[in-house]
């Protein structure tokens, strides 16, 4: 190739890196949203889409996907967010939407748009809505009297029954025996985004409970957000939010479908508070602005 050509394919290079957002390209591989298909888990299992529209995390990764995720975009539905993680952990293809948003969020504040003291009251707040959905959620559907049962009971596998693989038996057998391992390490409460006080929210508080076969006194019990951050979490592979399910499924009243409904409207209410008082926080009117 002649040195005239060379520099003409070299111009042309540079020319199209030029259009190229670096950063964007950088978290879009930091999140894994190109391997995303839109199948939309992460918008229906994000607590806060209770809340229709308030947060949508597939929109986010397809704002990242076509180029055009900015501040301007994204709105101020990523203050709603809870940094749960709930969206990447339940993901089918490992797909991240929770980095982009917290990408966003310190963009946001590293160019003073949202000043340390309001980041800091809206961590405040979302330690207020743990205390809030413990306190009306458990008012609602909790024992006040914790008891002691004969025994633990089984955590309930994610296959059915009818899964005949040969691995299916001990698959069974790791999600209800894998508790017993546990040796306290504190990774699960670490690694849970509202456990910012133990004597309140605590993983490994219910994890125990569970080992010892006593039914939490905690009404907090309610507040988890089956995350499974604590779960993925654990060296030791114990599936912590499991824990957490099966200890609510002692209470026969959980399962009524009243109750459920019931709780489902009392999460509304609580979400929809949440979501105003942030936006008031970060100078947005109204709930789903």
């Amino acid at each position: 190739m002649s040195n005239s050509k060379l520099q003409g394919s070299m111009e042309a290079l540079l020319s199209i890196g030029a259009g190229i957002n670096h950063q964007m390209v950088h978290l879009s591989s930091q999140s894994r949203s190109q391997g995303c298909y839109g199948c939309g888990i992460c918008t229906s299992s994000c607590p806060v889409s209770l809340v229709g529209g308030a947060l949508n995390p597939r929109r986010i990764v397809h704002l990242a996907n076509i180029g055009q995720l900015t501040l301007e975009q994204a709105g101020s539905s990523i203050w709603h967010c809870l940094e749960c993680n709930r969206c990447g952990n339940l993901c089918p293809n490992s797909v991240k939407p929770w980095s982009l948003i917290a990408s966003l969020k310190r963009e946001a504040i590293s160019k003073g748009l949202i000043s340390h003291q309001t980041y800091a009251a809206l961590l405040n707040l979302k330690q207020e809505l743990v205390t809030t959905l413990s306190n009306e959620i458990g008012m609602e559907l909790a024992p006040t009297n914790a008891t002691i049962s004969s025994t633990p009971i089984e955590l309930k596998p994610r296959y059915s029954s009818s899964y005949s693989s040969s691995s299916s038996s001990s698959y069974s057998s790791t999600l209800t025996n894998n508790y017993s391992l546990c040796f306290t390490c504190r990774e699960c409460s670490s690694a849970c985004p509202i456990c910012f006080n133990t004597n309140e929210f605590d993983p490994l508080y219910f994890i125990r409970c569970y080992l010892f076969k006593l039914s939490p006194s905690r009404s907090s019990l309610w507040a988890c957000l089956q995350c499974e951050s604590c779960t993925q979490a654990c060296s030791q592979s114990v599936k912590g939010h499991l824990v957490i399910k099966a200890l609510q499924e002692e209470q026969a009243e959980f399962f009524n479908i009243v109750s459920q409904i019931k709780m489902r409207k009392v999460k509304e209410g609580i979400f929809n508070t949440y979501i105003d008082k942030a936006n008031s926080l970060v100078g947005v009117g109204g709930t789903n602005s």
